[in-house]
C-alpha cells in the first residue's frame, strides 16, 4: 500500500490528510472511498489505529482510498464548525475529482457519526458522489436547543483542542445553527436516486437507534439498512459494521 499527503488550503486553513493507493499500478482508474471521521470526543489513544484498518481493507480490495481531518481535528488546523466541515468535504471530493487516476464516476463517501451526517448533507448537494455509507450517523442534533447545554460542549471542545482560538465562535448563534442546518433527516431524501446503506448499532449508546429508522424512512431509493446487535456507537471497531459496509460497496460496484 502506497500512501500520499494531501493538503487542501482554503478559508485560510489546511485541511491534511493521505491518500492510499494499492500496491503496483492498477490498471485504468480506481473507484475512490472518502472516509469521515466524527466529532472526536477527547484526546486521541495512542494505542488506537484510528482508521487505519479500514484503510487498509479498502486498499485490498482495489479501491483508492482517502482519510483527512475535518478542520479542528487531528493536523488539520482551524476550529471546529460544522457548516465548515461541509466546506471542508466539498474541497476534499473536488481534489478527489481532479485525479487521474480515480474514476470520477464512482466516489464514495462512508461517514461515522458527525462525519457521517457532513456526508449526508454535501452528498445531497453534489452529484459526483455516487455512493454514500453512513454509520451511527444523527437524525438531528437535539442538543442545540439547549443553550447551556451547548455551551458547555464547546468548553468540552476547547479542552480537547477542537477549538483552538479563545474568540471563536465570532458569533455563537451562528456557530449553534450549524447543528440546525446539517441536521442529515432535511438532506437524506436528495441522496436519490444514489445507493444509500445506513448502519447503525442498537446498543448505540450516544446516538439511539430510532435515528436510523427515521433516516430510513425518509430517504429514497435505493436504500438499505444495517442494524447491528450489540453495536455501539464507535462502529469503526466493529467487525461486522465495517464486513456490512465493504460487502455493499462490492454489490454495487460488481467487484
Amino acid at each position: 500500500m502506497k500512501t500520499e499527503d494531501i493538503e487542501i488550503k482554503h478559508e485560510g486553513i489546511s485541511i491534511r490528510g493521505k491518500i492510499y493507493l494499492p500496491a503496483g499500478s492498477p490498471r485504468g482508474q480506481s473507484p475512490v472511498v472518502i472516509l469521515c471521521h466524527g466529532i472526536p470526543r477527547g484526546i486521541p489513544d495512542p494505542k488506537d489505529q484510528g482508521y487505519l484498518p479500514l484503510l487498509e481493507d479498502l486498499v485490498q480490495a482495489g479501491r483508492i482510498a482517502v482519510f483527512f481531518n475535518f478542520r479542528g481535528a487531528g493536523e488539520s488546523t482551524g476550529n471546529f464548525d460544522l457548516r465548515g466541515w461541509t466546506r471542508d468535504l466539498r474541497e476534499v471530493v473536488d481534489h478527489c475529482y481532479q485525479d487521474r487516476r480515480v474514476d470520477n464516476k464512482r466516489i464514495a463517501l462512508w461517514g461515522f457519526s458527525g462525519g457521517a451526517a457532513t456526508s449526508v448533507c454535501v452528498a445531497a448537494r453534489d452529484p459526483r458522489i455516487a455512493v454514500v455509507a453512513v454509520c451511527a450517523c444523527p437524525a438531528r442534533f437535539d442538543f442545540w436547543e439547549n443553550e447551556g447545554a451547548l455551551n458547555y460542549l464547546l468548553e468540552h471542545f476547547r479542552a480537547i483542542g477542537l477549538v483552538r482560538d479563545p474568540d471563536f465562535p465570532p458569533s455563537f448563534p451562528e456557530w449553534r445553527e450549524g447543528f440546525v442546518k446539517i441536521a442529515p433527516e432535511k438532506w437524506v431524501a436528495h441522496i436519490s436516486p444514489r445507493p444509500l446503506l445506513i448502519v447503525h448499532g442498537d446498543a448505540d449508546e450516544t446516538v439511539k437507534v430510532d435515528h436510523a429508522y427515521r433516516l430510513y424512512q425518509v430517504a429514497g431509493d435505493p436504500k438499505e439498512i444495517r442494524i447491528i446487535p450489540g453495536g455501539e456507537h464507535n462502529l469503526r471497531q466493529n467487525p461486522q459494521a465495517v464486513r456490512e459496509v465493504l460487502d455493499w460497496l462490492k454489490k454495487i460496484w460488481g467487484e
